[in-house]
């Protein structure tokens, strides 16, 4: 059975159009068509329901879409590994990232693998901490740099503690406060980050649980720093986002000790791709550089 067949199946799945596949992969439509009706033949299983102007996965198929993506994945591992036997310096890795991770350690990893292997197709996205286990889940990304997870296929490494920090206006009474307790919170004007963005809000809750005021929701840090600049709101924020902060935004301890473990997540170690392995063996030659 055809690799091919596979991947055009994978990708009319994730667009929902065989037009827009067939124009993707330089095939007619018709020939598409054609090759997800053999699919189906083969299998004898319905794969695809097929409305006016999109297809979509039936039940059975999103089941067999999943395979699908593992196989296509071990095909890669394999080329990727013959490659590597014949000593030829090649791949693709793909990355995932917190925007703190993003913003404090990952470039100097990419910079440095880049180096060190410049044909090696390297790719890097700043997603959400559900994002990442998601991506990680579906093979969208090879790596994903975030805070602790549990999730069943998929590995945490643990790099280091990230402790969890709230910044405020100067002019905010926790602003005198030597120490602020969570508890303090409750009922406190609070920026909110997005859900699936608020991994290390969640991570302060399970240390005390408190009910804030929620004024604003937003995706990223740097619109939170802003508004908090203006005294609008208070914001929890990891200390790795700490560095360029407005001269009348203030940084406040907790009286708990509030931290996030950060590490990186991948599937299986002994089943990733070489480019994966490489990247991982790097990664922990720098760190234990590092601690020494």
């Amino acid at each position: 059975m055809s690799f091919t067949k596979y991947r055009t199946f994978i990708r009319v799945a994730e667009l929902g159009s065989i037009t827009k596949t067939a124009n993707e992969i330089g095939y007619s439509q018709p020939g598409v068509s054609r090759m997800l009706d053999s699919l189906e033949d083969e299998l004898n299983v319905k794969l695809l329901t097929r409305k006016n102007t999109s297809v979509e996965p039936t039940e059975a198929g999103l089941k067999i879409l999943d395979l699908c993506r593992e196989v296509v994945k071990y095909e890669d591992t394999i080329i990727e590994l013959a490659n590597s036997l014949n000593r030829l310096t090649c791949g693709k890795l793909r990355i995932g990232a917190l925007n703190s991770m993003m913003a404090n350690y990952t470039p100097e990893l990419i910079r440095t693998f880049s180096v060190a292997y410049p044909n090696i197709d390297l790719s890097i996205s700043e997603v959400s901490f559900s994002e990442i286990i998601e991506q990680l889940s579906n093979n969208t990304i090879d790596i994903g740099f975030t805070s602790e997870f549990k999730a069943k296929g998929l590995e945490f490494h643990p790099l280091f503690n990230d402790s969890i920090k709230l910044i405020v206006n100067e002019a905010h009474p926790f602003a005198s406060y030597k120490t602020v307790p969570l508890s303090a919170l409750t009922g406190c004007d609070f920026i909110m980050p997005e859900q699936g963005w608020d991994d290390i809000v969640l991570v302060a809750q399970k240390e005390k649980n408190f009910t804030p005021f929620v004024k604003s929701v937003v995706k990223g840090d740097t619109g939170a720093i802003s508004m908090v600049s203006e005294n609008l709101g208070v914001y929890i924020i990891s200390e790795m986002q700490t560095k360029f902060l407005p001269d009348n935004v203030v940084i406040k301890d907790f009286d708990e000790c509030v931290f996030r473990t950060m590490g990186y997540g991948t599937k299986p170690l002994k089943s990733v791709p070489p480019a994966v392995k490489e990247f991982v063996k790097m990664l922990k030659h720098l760190n234990a550089n590092k601690a020494e």
